[in-house]
């Protein structure tokens, strides 16, 4: 299983679903996470979104109507990655280089 993403746009703002999608049989198997961005931040949605059934349905809307095997066949490896926003803060990319740099004298 491969974990994929798909954003929606509107009004300046983006919408992340990010999915656990079984690409043998084209089925996504669970919602991982959702996040918003707005005004350069990133937001933590998924529980939120879940907890209202308006906005629920609204997700699944979404989710039945994505394309996931186009998304998955023109994947990058920059989206095969586990997304735990709801956990991990959303690092600076010079944090991220100087991450990686110092990971590779481990």
């Amino acid at each position: 299983m491969t974990i994929l993403r798909t954003t929606r746009h509107h009004e300046g703002q983006e919408i992340e679903i990010f999915v656990k999608y079984d690409q043998r049989e084209n089925v996504v198997r669970e919602i991982k996470s959702i996040n918003l961005k707005t005004h350069g931040h990133t937001y933590p949605i998924g529980k939120f979104m879940f907890a209202i059934y308006q906005f629920e349905e609204a997700i699944n809307k979404i989710v039945d109507a994505t394309d996931w095997r186009e998304i998955y066949r023109e994947m990058t490896s920059d989206q095969e990655v586990d997304n735990y926003l709801d956990m991990v803060p959303n690092l600076h990319p010079v944090m991220q280089r100087t991450i990686k740099s110092f990971a590779k004298h481990i």
